[in-house]
């Protein structure tokens, strides 16, 4: 993208990393972000020119300055920030499970106990990021203004000139959209551009706005974790195993080492777990909340029966059917974003028909579903 007219940006120059390195509003010199990246894309300094009135704010790993001064310091707990007593405060983050900043609390007078008026600030977001307005909009003066800007899945929210991009350091995320602002690096193995969370931000999320990590589920398929791998392969290993090699972080996020994860795994199509767990491994990708049946016909296909009635056609049994043993000869069950293709474009045939009612849409030729269906991948 080089403008966005709703946003009132009118450039914005990349880098040879497809890293904004300049976003101009207005046409203007004096509206406008500029960027400094080390050589590998890490963002060194961010300066905004906001009708001549400059703020340059440097980030050196977890040391965030602004105006050459130390704001705070983040930690796996929060932050910690400098106070007048040549000291520093600790403020506490409560986490969900996909690592989105909830609350922010610090212990002001040290009497080991938190109350309301600690409570810094409380976020709710929408699935793909947006955050809830109308409600709980107050900020306690006891937090660091910018240190509060981190948020959706613990990233920093780059509000300046109304820009509202999350920073997930490979790519920049419009909330509002529910897509990056960048193409995937690693585009040409996703094959998911724009495309964000394997569009499924319930469950997952996007660390570094690159490819997917390995996903292992045990023999009954039930998730357990993930690694570091960046290779998106559905893993199955046995439950035991798992305890016996995981690792836990800070928030309690369970993971493996991936070469441990691999010998000690059998990726999906290869396992031999039942059908039934199976299809609670694609029901942990669905995210249409309809329900899942085995067939054995097509891959993945939007089901439902029709009953007439007298000069009525009644609409029962909703759903979308899987053929388990295609998906596995075709590999399509090894790979998170291949089943979340599927669901993708079964989704849209389900949002169409529930748009369209079933007469217009049993009225649609083939080629305009599919048609339809296809555009919602990406």
């Amino acid at each position: 993208m080089i403008k966005d007219l709703n946003k009132n940006i009118t450039s914005i120059r990349y880098n040879h990393l497809n890293l904004p390195t300049e976003i101009k509003f207005n046409n203007s010199n004096n509206k406008k972000i500029t960027y400094i990246y080390s050589s590998d894309g890490i963002k060194q300094r961010k300066v905004v020119n906001n009708n001549g009135h400059i703020t340059t704010t440097d980030y050196a790993g977890s040391y965030i300055y602004q105006k050459g001064k130390l704001e705070f310091i983040n930690t796996s707990e929060g932050y910690v920030m400098p106070n007048n007593k040549k000291g520093f405060d600790y403020v506490y983050h409560y986490k969900d499970h996909l690592g989105n900043i909830r609350l922010s609390y610090r212990d002001a007078n040290n009497n080991g106990k938190v109350t309301q008026s600690e409570i810094i600030e409380e976020k709710n977001y929408y699935p793909f990021g947006l955050q809830h307005k109308g409600y709980n909009d107050a900020v306690n003066s006891l937090g660091n203004s910018l240190a509060q800007k981190f948020g959706y899945n613990g990233k920093e929210l780059q509000d300046e000139h109304n820009l509202d991009w999350y920073d997930f350091s490979a790519r920049n995320y419009d909330a509002s959209l529910g897509r990056w602002m960048n193409v995937d690096p690693l585009v040409e193995e996703t094959i998911q551009p724009y495309s964000a969370m394997n569009n499924n931000p319930i469950n997952f999320v996007d660390p570094t706005g690159m490819k997917a990590d390995d996903y292992y589920f045990d023999r009954e398929g039930n998730y357990l974790g993930s690694d570091n791998a960046k290779t998106d392969v559905i893993r199955i290993i046995d439950k035991t195993t798992w305890n016996d090699k995981k690792i836990i972080d800070e928030n309690g996020v369970e993971s493996i080492d991936h070469d441990e994860g691999v010998r000690n795994s059998k990726v999906h199509s290869e396992s031999d777990i039942s059908d039934e767990s199976s299809l609670k491994i694609y029901k942990y990708y669905n995210p249409t909340g309809l329900e899942l049946e085995k067939n054995n016909r097509k891959t993945m296909q939007f089901s439902r029966t029709l009953i007439k009635k007298g000069n009525k056609i009644e609409v029962k049994d909703v759903k979308i059917k899987i053929n388990i043993e295609k998906n596995k000869v075709l590999k399509t069950s090894d790979h998170a974003n291949e089943i979340i293709n599927l669901f993708s474009h079964e989704n849209k045939h389900y949002e169409d028909f529930k748009t369209l009612g079933n007469k217009k849409y049993s009225n649609l030729t083939l080629k305009m579903k599919e048609r339809s269906a296809y555009y919602s991948q990406m």
